[in-house]
């Protein structure tokens, strides 16, 4: 069934256009989509009424902020982080399930903000990184 991709984590991958940095997922948080919102309030405001209550009012932007994507991966110490504040498209392709003849993904222009890596004599070595949104989100659905 098209579009069941994202109900399995395993398999994502993130890959960058320009710098060609690419790495399996071990955990995505893509958060802070968002529209301002402007009050348009006043003192001649009516009141909320009997039964009910809030009764602030707002105007909502057409411009939303793309956000920030945060992603944990397997560190390769061969591999340089693209730090350098260069904006390049940021491709986060799905798993792709067997019945699909592709996977879904998501792509924006992006720049890395933050980067490090870590690891403990128990575990493997990884590394998180965080990229800013700056313009559209393209989203192509599973085929």
């Amino acid at each position: 069934m098209a579009g069941a991709t994202a109900n399995k984590f395993d398999g994502m991958t993130w890959t960058l256009g320009t710098s060609g940095f690419t790495s399996e997922v071990l955990s995505a948080d893509w958060s802070g989509i968002s529209t301002e919102s402007f009050e348009t309030s006043h003192a001649l405001t009516a009141a909320a009424g009997a039964g009910k209550i809030a009764n602030a009012t707002y105007l909502f932007s057409d411009i939303t902020d793309g956000g920030a994507i945060t992603l944990t991966f397997n560190f390769d110490p061969d591999q340089l982080p693209p730090v350098a504040g260069v904006v390049e498209t940021g491709t986060l392709l799905f798993r792709k399930i067997a019945a699909d003849a592709s996977a879904a993904s998501w792509a924006a222009s992006v720049g890395m903000t933050d980067w490090g890596f870590s690891g403990d004599l128990k575990g493997k070595w990884t590394a998180t990184g965080t990229w800013k949104v700056t313009g559209n989100i393209t989203l192509v659905a599973a085929a």
